[in-house]
């Protein structure tokens, strides 16, 4: 994987998380710098069997000083670890932290589910985004309102997808480079897709030495591919 610029998050958010026992986890945080600050304590309910292993169910309790504002329900393969379980980021740029949940850790990417905090209800709601679910890295870039995100797939190939939020909420594509496809034996094939207006459009389809795309990768050009042309 490849070198990318980490973008700094607002300064006025921020987040302290604690695991107080084994099946409880608490996070004081202030979602956003007009609200007061916040106290989420998510704690084991149960489990039942999934696929590959038990899936916990967490109930989430949001407090405030005057009291409860929500309770909600969060689902994962994954145990109450301050540091992987759970983060708080500013996903969609609005000045306020969102919680992303680390559902299943796989061998090469994370399987995510995102909660949104909505300013209007002054609550957090489950967001269906497709685009970053499974990712083994995501940056922020709050100037563009873009999202950068890796999926891995082998050693050496993945998917990288740049993303904008537009109007109504949405997190549009905006560009792949994908590696994955396949090709003849020592070659990678190197596709690379637009989506003017939303409508994919390859704009780059060609087999490259094996050799070559690892130059490419290590020297930053692939990374320069993604990005030719957009406004960070």
């Amino acid at each position: 994987m490849y070198k990318r610029m980490v973008a700094a998050l607002l300064a006025v958010l921020c987040l302290h998380a604690t695991a107080l026992a084994e099946d409880a986890l608490v996070m004081q945080m202030t979602i956003g710098p007009d609200l007061p600050p916040t106290r989420l304590t998510i704690t084991l309910q149960g489990e039942a069997e999934g696929e590959f292993g038990p899936v916990y169910q967490y109930r989430a309790e949001l407090t405030e000083e005057s009291g409860m504002l929500q309770t909600f329900e969060i689902e994962s393969e994954q145990s109450l670890d301050p540091d992987m379980f759970i983060s708080a980021i500013d996903l969609n740029f609005d000045g306020y932290l969102d919680l992303d949940v680390s559902y299943y850790l796989a061998a090469q990417n994370i399987v995510h589910r995102f909660y949104l905090w909505d300013m209007g209800q002054r609550r957090y709601v489950p967001a269906k985004l497709d685009n970053l679910e499974v990712a083994a890295d995501i940056q922020l870039y709050p100037d563009g309102r873009l999202i950068e995100r890796y999926t891995h797939d082998s050693a050496a190939t993945g998917v990288t997808g740049l993303f904008q939020w537009g109007e109504g909420g949405a997190l549009l594509p905006l560009r792949t480079v994908d590696t994955t496809q396949p090709t003849d034996e020592g070659t990678i094939r190197l596709l690379i897709t637009d989506y003017p207006g939303g409508e994919p459009t390859v704009t780059r389809d060609e087999a490259i030495g094996f050799s070559q795309y690892v130059d490419m990768l290590q020297s930053g050009v692939i990374e320069a591919l993604l990005w030719e042309g957009i406004q960070q």
